[in-house]
């Protein structure tokens, strides 16, 4: 597996900005619109099908008086449309960390993105994204940036909607306005971690194809979950940082000798059989100092819990070690069906959670019958399988294609047909289902 300094080169735009050289061109933080739209140095860099000018208030009240706003309009173009304005200065992190701005749309739950850039912006930058929560209303919304180097960011972008297709329409219109650049008190972030209280802010730093948003649950519209899209072509993994405090939790995750595991509530793609998904956790200021172990999501469609234990490191990176309980770990990092590349993927998910399972927490069947036992394992002529009684058993390879399928009351299995690889087995008794993986020699 890729070390971690690789996990960070994130998506980026190819943005043709105006020149640097003329001041009126550049912006000054607090960043207003009340010189109004004549004004000359208001000047945005759009790209990809966004438009972005300076237009009268439509909504003049109490949460926002300003005569003049900016608007961006959306058509066409890119999924990632926005624009880039440039700063008359570099960025002072060493008093401020977050990014406040107003915004009205006539829809909530809008996943904006600010991005800061270096001059080079397909190398130097950090990006953070919201969404607002409520339509047709002025709000302010904070994208926190954590800490920071100073003297590095220069340019903002912005970008409405961000993984959706601008239609043109008032639904691909939003108003902007009142940028300020402030400190605000970073969360301290405890398990579980759901979506559902607004004074968390939290925070996804999303790399190598994918982006996260908080969003209603279809399946219950009183709760809140995170939705990772693993877009076209993202490659295997492609993943998402979740944190508050700069991307970090606010305490370290307290393993110990008899508490090595952690949960989560997922729910892959319907046409999916199977789906590996990876958890990393690692100290937020060395990056060698990590563990990663693999779970498997089963129900296409449908919610279900998926356990993850740090005992069990991943058979992807030879080169990592197993827990160590002196370490800090305070950094988590999820990869979305990590043996493939994206195709555009929505993968739900939801209270991940530290410790043994809560107990209103329903696994779906995911971990009956887990006393089954399969040996040996690596292996190239046969499986035996442990306690098993009556079960169906169907392979998997890792593009979840069905490869072979074994109804006989065998325990021995053999697998001389099967090409070298991953495979993960489906085990299937009066409706329960267990998934256990091996590898063919």
């Amino acid at each position: 597996m890729k070390k971690l300094t690789y996990f960070y080169i994130l998506l980026s735009f190819n943005i043709s900005l105006h020149s640097q050289s003329n001041i009126s061109d550049q912006f000054s933080l607090p960043i207003d619109f009340e010189n109004g739209f004549d004004f000359e140095g208001y000047v945005f860099a759009d790209f990809d099908g966004a438009t972005t000018t300076v237009v009268e208030n439509p909504q003049v009240d109490l949460n926002n008086s300003s005569i003049y706003v900016g608007r961006q309009y959306r058509i066409d173009g890119q999924w990632f449309g926005g624009s880039t304005i440039l700063l008359s200065d570099t960025l002072d992190f060493a008093y401020n960390n977050t990014f406040r701005m107003k915004v009205l749309s006539n829809r909530n739950d809008v996943p904006i993105q600010l991005k800061l850039e270096g001059e080079n912006g397909q190398i130097d930058f950090v990006q953070v994204t919201r969404t607002n929560s409520l339509a047709n209303t002025w709000e302010n919304i904070d994208f926190y940036f954590g800490e920071q180097s100073s003297s590095k960011y220069i340019k903002i972008t912005m970008i409405f909607d961000i993984g959706s297709y601008g239609d043109g329409t008032d639904s691909s219109t939003f108003y902007f306005d009142d940028i300020e650049f402030i400190y605000t008190q970073p969360d301290i972030n405890d398990f579980p971690i759901n979506f559902d209280d607004q004074d968390i802010n939290y925070q996804f730093l999303d790399f190598q194809g994918t982006y996260t948003t908080i969003l209603p649950d279809k399946d219950n519209q009183f709760n809140n979950v995170a939705r990772t899209t693993k877009g076209n072509g993202a490659v295997n993994w492609a993943g998402t940082v979740i944190g508050t405090n700069g991307y970090l939790l606010g305490d370290s995750i307290p393993f110990s000798e008899n508490n090595t595991k952690m949960h989560m509530r997922i729910k892959i793609p319907s046409s999916f059989i199977v789906a590996k998904i990876k958890l990393k956790v690692e100290n937020g200021s060395n990056s060698n100092i990590y563990v990663e172990t693999d779970a498997y999501a089963i129900s296409g469609g449908q919610w279900e819990v998926i356990e993850f234990d740090f005992n069990n490191v991943s058979i992807d990176d030879e080169s990592q070690t197993t827990l160590d309980l002196s370490n800090n770990y305070n950094k988590i990092i999820i990869f979305f069906d990590f043996d493939n590349e994206g195709n555009e993927d929505y993968f739900y998910w939801d209270d991940l959670s530290f410790g043994e399972i809560p107990p209103d927490f329903n696994l779906n069947n995911n971990n009956n019958n887990n006393n089954l036992t399969i040996y040996p394992n690596p292996s190239s002529d046969y499986i035996m399988i442990e306690g098993r009684l009556n079960h169906k058993l169907k392979f998997y390879n890792t593009d979840g294609n069905l490869v072979k399928e074994h109804n006989d009351k065998l325990n021995k299995i053999d697998i001389k047909d099967l090409k070298p690889g991953l495979y993960y087995l489906k085990i299937i008794d009066n409706g329960n289902t267990l998934i256990k993986k091996f590898i063919k020699n």
